[in-house]
């Protein structure tokens, strides 16, 4: 069973159609509700795929995967959320923790509209309708955002009566997003990347830093934003040069990236940024052990570089140590980290630029 923080990001490419990304796993559902994977754990434990196969169980609306090769997703016809493969961490929300290999539903009657499972130690997120939060399984710094240090095994409200329209959470911390800009944080505060300009843990949610933002998006320890303007900020962690500002000192308060290009999206793996200018072409910075930041190198970057081979993506996704980018006509390329052939090109060899997945578009 791992127990290695891993990193999932999910994204909307059209009315139906999304994906997401794990720890070796990369997810795509169609747009009649069929799920397919590639990489590791595809069908099960032990099974690694090079490209894409289609999974059994449900038809999802939305999904996501969790750590401990958990797939997890919203039932397309009532918003229940269901989940199969490792519980571990009671990451089925079904109050026990026993694996399944058929989907499992959460205990409760919910009804979810998007779940988001990134963090480390198999902490869920789900937001309903409402624009409530709820959230279970593992909760060691507080990550649930109840008010508890207390791991759950069954859906419990976030604190506090906040309505969010988007959630990023990070390792072992949240950033959530509302309607009038503010960014709301909880969690592992380690190096800052709460903005909350200390270092201090939170387990109920607190306002990040003076700012505004239209998106939001967390690795590791660090987290990034997009302003109305378009401009990117960084803050937390940066031993990797994470936050695109040219050095490598954390930051508990936004940064500003100093670059003139203005984004309309963004995304973080473990130790790396990424962003979409309004051009569509993507720039990256960071970390780049597997070649993740996509510039032909393996060679760390502290300031944004534009990826290799990029135009006209409209959407990107980032995990562990690989990025995902979506071209509007469904082609999906990728770069990074390969061991387990989540790049979906047939083989196994990490790559330092964008490479076709195949199989793409269904």
């Amino acid at each position: 069973m791992l127990n290695k923080a891993f990193l999932v990001r999910q994204i909307q490419v059209s009315t139906n159609r999304m994906i997401a990304s794990g720890n070796g796993q990369f997810l795509y559902l169609n747009n009649d509700g069929r799920l397919f994977i590639v990489g590791k754990h595809a069908l099960g434990a032990g099974t690694s795929y090079s490209s894409p196969v289609a999974c059994v169980g449900n038809r999802f609306y939305t999904f996501t995967a969790a750590p401990g090769d958990t797939v997890c997703g919203i039932n397309y016809s009532d918003g229940i959320y269901y989940a199969y493969l490792s519980n571990w961490w009671g990451q089925f929300g079904n109050n026990t923790r026993n694996d399944s290999s058929s989907p499992v539903a959460a205990v409760g009657g919910h009804s979810f509209v998007k779940v988001y499972a990134p963090a480390a130690y198999g902490a869920i997120y789900a937001l309903k309708s409402d624009g409530t939060i709820w959230s279970w399984a593992t909760n060691t710094i507080g990550q649930l955002g109840d008010g508890t240090i207390n791991s759950r095994s069954s859906p419990i409200s976030v604190l506090g009566n906040h309505l969010f329209t988007e959630v990023a959470p990070g390792s072992q911390f949240v950033l959530a997003l509302k309607s009038n800009g503010q960014v709301w944080a909880w969690g592992d505060n380690n190096a800052g990347n709460l903005g909350t300009n200390n270092k201090t843990n939170y387990s109920s949610p607190v306002l990040v830093s003076n700012h505004s933002f239209t998106k939001i998006a967390a690795g590791n320890s660090h987290s990034i934003g997009i302003k109305s303007d378009g401009s990117v900020w960084c803050w937390g962690a940066n031993g990797s040069g994470q936050l695109g500002n040219n050095t490598k000192t954390d930051r508990s308060t936004p940064v500003s990236v100093p670059v003139t290009t203005r984004f309309v999206e963004v995304a973080c793996s473990y130790n790396t940024s990424y962003a979409l200018d309004t051009s569509g072409k993507l720039w990256a910075w960071g970390d780049n052990t597997y070649g993740q930041v996509g510039d032909n190198t393996i060679n760390h970057r502290s300031l944004p570089v534009l990826c290799a081979n990029t135009s006209s993506f409209s959407k990107i996704c980032a995990s562990h140590y690989e990025c995902f980018a979506i071209k509007s006509n469904g082609e999906v390329w990728c770069f990074g980290r390969n061991e387990y052939g989540q790049l979906g090109d047939g083989a196994r060899t990490s790559r330092s630029s964008p490479v076709s997945m195949l199989g793409f578009p269904r």
